[in-house]
């Protein structure tokens, strides 16, 4: 079977493999651990804003856990991990369910007003790629820091840009303001995901009572 090939001549493989040669997967890896926590702040606001959707009964969002192997524990207290490493590599943050739709996506924050492509690895391209291909909602959740506005961005920007564009530059926050939602922000929850979802993807209004629609 032939495989499509985006304007730049270029097939699906052969784009993520530019761009692991391009950004260096190991290089993004070196530069993720001098920012081990880019990204964390904005992780536990929409835990914490998941968590009250779920108990509400109007979504199932959930952090998805990054595998480990065991190497080690400590004999003295088999609890007590003393050596591990990812079993994987990962790809999202957040998967559930919504109004009956699959929802995947992603959560990145950056200290500029843009968003660099090396801060998303390309497994994470592949895999937001086949999750809109199979009809599922696939997105982006970004906070620019220094304004304190959190978007949300439907993937597919960013994948026609990185993969059928072949652009290596990042993403700037006109992108997220022209084609993205901003996010209201309060207390319970911290963030109003789900009104930001309802307004890029649903027709109505969401239901209360008929969670399911």
């Amino acid at each position: 079977m032939s495989q499509i090939k985006y304007p730049n001549g270029k097939t699906f493989n052969q784009a993520v493999s530019q761009i692991k040669q391009q950004t260096g997967e190991k290089q993004v890896r070196r530069r993720a651990g001098g920012r081990a926590n880019m990204g964390m702040q904005l992780e536990s606001d929409v835990i914490s804003s998941c968590q009250i959707f779920q108990k509400r009964g109007w979504a199932a969002i959930y952090k998805r856990p990054t595998p480990i192997r065991i190497v080690k524990v400590d004999p003295q207290n088999p609890s007590h991990i003393t050596s591990s490493f990812f079993a994987e590599k990962s790809t999202t943050d957040f998967v559930g369910v919504y109004r009956s739709r699959y929802i995947d996506f992603e959560c990145k924050e950056s200290s500029k007003d843009t968003l660099e492509l090396t801060n998303i690895r390309p497994q994470q391209l592949t895999h937001l790629d086949l999750v809109l291909k199979l009809g599922g909602i696939g997105f982006f959740l970004v906070c620019f820091t220094k304004r304190q506005e959190v978007y949300l961005l439907d993937a597919h920007y960013i994948l026609d840009s990185a993969l059928k564009q072949g652009s290596r530059s990042g993403f700037k926050r006109e992108l997220f303001q022209e084609k993205g939602r901003l996010i209201t922000q309060g207390y319970a929850p911290r963030l109003e995901i789900l009104k930001a979802i309802d307004e890029e993807y649903f027709k109505t209004p969401f239901d209360p009572s008929n969670p399911e629609l």
